[in-house]
């Protein structure tokens, strides 16, 4: 049996699908790559107490930025995806 490249182990053919613009997710994390380095200092000053503010501005602001790009991502990813 000879398998073609389209063809998956469950035997369905599938089909190219629209190109995916990597690009913009890229851009986004290095926005809040920047981000992070540009204001995680203000964000420790900011929450102005010794353990929670190194806490949040080194540890949480910069998980929430990596949520926030990786949603961003998911969302192109829903609108440029495949309509197959």
């Amino acid at each position: 049996m000879r398998v073609s490249e389209t063809t998956t182990l469950a035997g369905r053919e599938e089909r190219q699908g629209r190109p995916y613009p990597l690009w913009i997710e890229r851009a986004v994390f290095l926005l809040s790559v920047a981000g992070f380095v540009l204001f995680a200092d203000d964000v420790n000053r900011w929450v102005d107490h010794p353990f929670a503010g190194p806490l949040i501005g080194y540890f949480l602001y910069p998980l929430s930025l990596l949520a926030l790009a990786e949603w961003a991502g998911r969302f192109v990813q829903r609108r440029h995806g495949s309509k197959l």
